[in-house]
């Protein structure tokens, strides 16, 4: 396997874990988010910014651990 492959498969199954136990409106606030671009400061009416902080957190938590590619130009 090469290192990109693995590095995507790597990242997949630790956030695979983490969204399945997500509400499903705060997933779909996420989907929009990466899909449009928007900031999540537009989604501020829908659910508190303290709460798609915590979310950040945890998932950034839950990736950093992976080690990354090394790109060479």
């Amino acid at each position: 396997m090469n290192d990109k492959k693995r590095f995507v498969l790597d990242v997949m199954s630790r956030l695979d874990q983490f969204v399945s136990k997500m509400k499903p409106e705060l997933l779909n606030i996420y989907v929009d988010k990466y899909t449009t671009h928007k900031p999540f400061t537009d989604y501020s009416s829908l659910v508190p910014q303290f709460v798609m902080n915590s979310i950040n957190k945890n998932m950034n938590r839950l990736v950093k651990d992976i080690k990354r590619l090394v790109v060479s130009l």
